[in-house]
């Protein structure tokens, strides 16, 4: 056998064998289970170790594999010493891009047990995953589903998928999961319009092993209008009186007219031009879990531009660690002796502190890392505390015409 052909391991350094242990009366089996991702034309080598976990000899008998495809070597009956393992190695080759199944029978005749180990060989499929998911024309309030298919390796895999940015009408499922080593996982993307305003997401896929570089994937859609059809025709009952009509000549179209209608189209489909004009189609379309006073959309969205300076000041700072490195650079030169001098020093830095305003930028970083999630996790408290926050002054404001509107009437009656 040409060394060359001959390959111990999977190209990704990943352990084949995805079934660890079994046992077959008193000798310890490793693995039960024996998975080879090949690729054609590729020898393939791999192990099946017997051990001996008693103080006497084991005797086993071999029933090799009726797929003649794996190669063992020419025994029939093994005897493995006390304390002592055998490696039991076979060979796989193919040039034929399908997959192959095959059983090795163990007989344990000192012990009188049976053991069957699975052996699978499955061909690579190095799928081109996609980087642009085109939903095309959707009608409004219509489903569209597009499909990821995530191919199996050469053990169980976890991944997630996170969008950095929600969109209405957008689903993922699943979003987390495990990919097993023999099928492959689908997810569903599942979009369905509810206004006017032109898809343009993005869907990012994590594959939790080693150190991959997460895949970017752009979704985009256009809606088109939804066109009322008349079924008064199908109505049978109704009498309806035919008329004719006559077809007038091909009407022409002046230059004008129809550069005037493509910028009316060019202005439907303009993404600040409907952001401009765009009116909630229900008043608790959005917030319906968060808005107990039925307010439309233009309330949050106008309180959140109004004070967005402030919120994006006061996001940066997620716990004391900031604080303590802020307060820590601005006393770090102070010279200090006394104990006086130190709590002068403190609270004069304290009143620096309260008067101190980072004004960087704040970038949300969605790359994985070991804070990734906890930085997801509060960033989206403080969206749910923006949102509190507005609907307490709503209630507040609503609160105060309510007492004052009391208070008249009790005046007025008395």
């Amino acid at each position: 056998m040409n060394k060359k052909e001959a390959y111990t391991g999977d190209d990704d350094d990943d352990d084949d064998c995805v079934e660890r242990l079994a046992m077959c009366g008193s000798i310890c089996v490793n693995p039960k289970k024996c998975i080879i991702h090949f690729k054609p034309g590729r020898t393939y080598i791999r192990k099946i170790k017997l051990l001996n976990m008693t103080d006497r000899p084991q005797i086993v008998q071999i029933q090799q594999s009726e797929n003649k495809i794996f190669k063992f070597p020419d025994l029939t009956t093994l005897t493995i010493q006390p304390n002592n393992s055998w490696n039991l190695e076979y060979t796989f080759s193919s040039y034929s891009n399908q997959q192959f199944k095959g059983y090795l029978n163990l007989k344990n005749t000192t012990d009188r047990d049976n053991l069957a180990i699975e052996l699978w060989a499955i061909p690579k499929t190095y799928s081109s995953f996609p980087s642009i998911i085109n939903f095309g024309n959707v009608d409004i309030e219509t489903n569209v589903t597009r499909k990821l298919h995530l191919e199996p390796e050469s053990y169980p895999y976890p991944f997630r998928i996170f969008i950095p940015y929600a969109v209405n009408g957008l689903s993922v499922n699943p979003l987390c999961g495990e990919v097993p080593s023999d099928t492959p996982t689908e997810v569903t993307i599942t979009y369905k319009p509810r206004s006017y305003i032109t898809l343009s997401a993005v869907l990012v896929l994590y594959v939790l092993k080693g150190n991959r570089k997460p895949r970017v994937v752009t979704l985009t859609a256009v809606t088109k209008p939804k066109i009322k059809r008349r079924n008064s025709l199908l109505n049978t009952n109704k009498i309806m009186p035919i008329k004719m009509y006559k077809t007038p000549l091909r009407k022409s179209i002046k230059p004008a007219d129809k550069r005037e209608n493509d910028i009316v189209v060019f202005n439907r489909l303009t993404l600040n031009k409907i952001l401009m004009n765009k009116r909630s189609t229900t008043p608790t379309e959005s917030h319906a879990w968060l808005n107990p006073l039925g307010e439309a959309d233009e309330v949050y969205r106008n309180s959140y531009a109004k004070n967005s300076k402030k919120f994006m000041e006061n996001v940066k700072i997620f716990g004391d660690a900031h604080k303590v490195a802020v307060k820590s650079k601005i006393a770090r030169h102070e010279p200090v002796t006394t104990d006086e001098e130190i709590q002068y020093v403190i609270d004069k830095r304290d009143g620096e502190w309260n008067d101190y305003k980072d004004e960087s930028k704040f970038i949300f970083d969605d790359t994985l890392d070991r804070n990734f999630w906890k930085r997801c996790q509060m960033y989206n408290k403080f969206v749910n505390a923006v949102k509190m926050i507005i609907i307490k002054n709503r209630l507040l404001t609503r609160l105060n015409l309510f007492n004052a509107m009391r208070i008249n009437d009790i005046t007025n009656t008395t």
